[in-house]
């Protein structure tokens, strides 16, 4: 028998191939940007482009894979527990409970026939996931959706509006289950599961909705007869006729269901009698005018089918889709890839499989309902009106995927991200210029940078010499007279009056050093000399020299402290001691001498007259001499130690601490600056990417523009009805 859809399937086995063609480059490119863009970092400015990017490629995705197979999609909506799982068992001949007995989680679940069992998921960020079987998807999926539940509640908590492909680009966008199912393979087509309506995590049903109008062919909308009535269940229903030209109602019928009579027996309910009664009801009271209006067009079908029952009928034969169910003989050497088998003539010029003709529809509410509802949606996949509005269908949702991508390119939308990267290319210019300032100030001597330091304080150290020897030898001759001018033995002199002006002289002079250092340092560049262009290279790297000029103070405080004490050279032999007759006499010593007249440890008393005769002035003289030696001595030396080792400690220690720093800096600075760089180049090749998949839609705008055109001539859009104007009374 000759098709009537023969030369129609023809027609669309050419458009999908030359739609394939077409999407073909642009799927290409758009996953190559979308990889490109998400293994980069610093994206946060493009998320939503991103995002934008993967919902159309994943959208672009479905709709190669629908031109490609040619097979249909039929999405079934509901309410929880309204019998979908049961309807898809029956539907595809096969126990897809596990399926639909996952959570309420907000993702489509596609069920196409594969002859080996396959599970995956898509995420919204592009990024799919394979399980190996149902119990392992099924867990997975469980504790996807605590996370997802989790991050919804923190957005909404901040007072936010919870966007799947930003805050958990993650979650699972898509479940595509592939099982043996003859009735899916014979009539080529998918089945497209929904979460339950009324569920709390309804954010993804406008781009769920979007996505249904663009792939499935028509819509199954199941609800039990106890929520028939419900006016709620229809107010999702309506929107779903501004999506559908084609919807089938599906009463789910309870066979079993009693009520209890008058006289305490159990009869048969009305809607376990008769369904059909149930659905007239519906109609004539409780049918909305948008319902009405599609009811009436033809757009809308209405079965009552006892689910439970069907499904076990089709799970119990082996074959379970009638010969006749799908109303048509495949033409010889027909392509099997086409949506549906075609309808086709009998010799009477009658179409067959319809319900009037099919002797295998039975009249029961079970079996005989679910065909009935099957060979209408069989003959609808079928019809010619239904390629025509796959092929429209198809093209539009190729238009409007090329125009979102399109808007996603465009440079307004990425003007976070281009701030950015001139941000980061600013970033890299002040870092390389206190990259080079860096290694300049490295290079410097700063051993010579605090020369002055030492200069300083050694001219300041021979003015404090000269003035503080002045003043202690006037104190030493001071006491010196004194003690010839009492009976003070020679220890005491010593011990009491000479020694202790020494003793105090380091700590002193350490005193007046560090408090001329500390003076000397205090400028803005720790009292290093430097030119201008040195100063202006610490300005720019914002070296802390402050800090440094302190860490180096304590350096020269802690030396200082181990600076020695420098002992006198002063005893009895500085006093010389006149020698008597005696002493001549028994030849005494000048050791001995001293010992006698001082006492065996210069602890003996002498008196006025005595000191006078026996030393007199000259040993005045020669032992104040002697002690002004040891003062020049010893502050020399003072002088030459603490001035030399406080100021050496400190230029090198501050040297070190600036070379520490610079080091440090250096190092840093070369680590940043390739990240930086990479960064940077992440960016530009980011944007330059954008702009090679912005210049390939505007080849494939051009392409699909001209297969539009072809489609329009061939197949122009019908024009809306006009609307027929109210007609008035006339007074008279």
């Amino acid at each position: 028998m000759t098709s009537k859809a023969a030369p129609m399937k023809t027609e669309l086995s050419s458009f999908c191939q030359d739609y394939s063609k077409l999407l073909l480059p642009l799927r290409r490119e758009l996953g190559k940007t979308i990889d490109f863009i998400r293994d980069k970092r610093d994206t946060d400015e493009i998320r939503k482009t991103l995002s934008n990017l993967c919902d159309a490629h994943h959208r672009l995705k479905t709709l190669a894979e629908k031109i490609e197979s040619q097979q249909a999609y039929v999405i079934i909506f509901g309410p929880l527990k309204s019998g979908k799982s049961t309807l898809m068992n029956a539907f595809s001949g096969a126990y897809v409970s596990e399926v639909t007995a996952l959570p309420a989680y907000p993702c489509l679940v596609h069920v196409r026939h594969e002859e080996q069992v396959s599970l995956s998921a898509s995420r919204f960020n592009g990024q799919t996931e394979s399980f190996e079987d149902f119990s392992q998807m099924q867990s997975a999926v469980e504790v996807y959706h605590r996370e997802l539940a989790e991050k919804i509640r923190e957005v909404e908590e901040n007072d936010g509006t919870f966007e799947p492909g930003i805050h958990s680009p993650n979650a699972i966008r898509r479940l595509d289950i592939g099982l043996p199912a003859e009735p899916l393979k014979e009539s080529y087509t998918i089945l497209v599961d929904t979460p339950g309506l009324y569920s709390r995590m309804k954010f993804g049903y406008d781009l769920m909705s979007r996505e249904f109008r663009d792939s499935a062919a028509c819509a199954v909308f199941v609800v039990k007869t106890d929520n028939l009535f419900l006016e709620q269940v229809f107010e999702e229903f309506n929107d779903l006729l501004n999506l559908f030209s084609r919807i089938f109602l599906v009463v789910n019928i309870d066979g079993h269901k009693y009520d209890l009579e008058p006289d305490g027996d159990l009869r048969p309910s009305l809607e376990s009698r008769e369904p059909q009664k149930i659905v007239d009801a519906f109609c004539s009271l409780s049918m909305s005018a948008p319902l009405r209006h599609a009811y009436e067009e033809g757009r809308l079908k209405i079965y009552p089918i006892d689910l439970l029952k069907a499904a076990s009928e089709r799970l119990g034969k082996e074959g379970a889709w009638p010969e006749n169910e799908i109303g048509a003989e495949k033409e010889e050497g027909e392509n099997q890839s086409n949506l549906v088998s075609s309808e086709s003539e009998s010799g009477d010029g009658q179409q067959s499989g319809t319900v009037e003709n099919s002797e295998a529809v039975e009249e029961d509410i079970g079996s005989g309902k679910f065909n009935q509802f099957m060979v209408d949606l069989t003959d609808y996949l079928n019809s010619n009106d239904y390629l025509v509005h796959f092929m429209r269908d198809s093209l539009r949702q190729g238009r409007q995927l090329i125009s979102e991508v399109e808007e996603g390119c465009r440079q307004e939308n990425l003007r976070g991200f281009s701030a950015g990267l001139k941000s980061m290319q600013a970033d890299h210019d002040r870092l390389n210029e206190q990259r080079q300032a860096l290694g300049r100030l490295r290079k410097l001597d700063w051993r010579e940078a605090f020369g002055g330091v030492l200069e300083q304080l050694k001219q300041d150290g021979e003015n404090y010499v000269q003035s503080e020897r002045d003043r202690l030898e006037s104190e030493l001759a001071m006491n010196i007279n004194e003690w010839f001018s009492n009976t003070a033995s020679l220890k005491h002199l010593l011990e009491e009056q000479i020694l202790p002006v020494f003793e105090s002289l380091p700590e002193k002079f350490q005193e007046y050093v560090l408090e001329r250092l500390q003076e000397a340092t205090n400028t803005s560049v720790a009292g290093a000399v430097l030119s201008d262009a040195d100063k202006r290279d610490i300005e720019k790297v914002e070296l802390a020299l402050t800090d440094i000029r302190q860490q180096a103070l304590e350096a020269a405080y802690e030396l200082s402290q181990k600076i020695s004490m420098l002992e006198p050279e002063i005893g009895e032999a500085a006093m010389p001691v006149r020698r008597r007759f005696w002493d001549w006499l028994f030849f005494r010593g000048k050791n001995r001498l001293r010992t006698k007249f001082f006492g065996p440890d210069s602890s003996k008393e002498i008196s006025i007259k005595i000191k006078q005769s026996r030393l007199g002035e000259k040993s005045r003289h020669e032992f104040f001499t002697n002690v002004q030696e040891e003062l020049q001595k010893i502050m020399s030396k003072l002088s030459k130690n603490i001035v030399e080792d406080i100021a050496e400690s400190y230029a090198t220690a501050a040297r070190d601490g600036i070379d520490e720093v610079l080091k440090s800096r250096i190092e840093d600075s070369d680590q940043k600056l390739p990240r930086l760089q990479q960064r940077i180049q992440a960016r530009q090749e980011v944007l330059k990417a954008i702009d090679k998949l912005s210049r390939q839609i505007k080849t494939q705008d051009q392409d699909l523009a001209a297969l539009e055109n072809t489609f329009a001539q061939e197949h122009p859009a019908p024009e809306p009805e006009a609307e027929e104007p109210d007609l008035q009374e006339e007074d008279g």
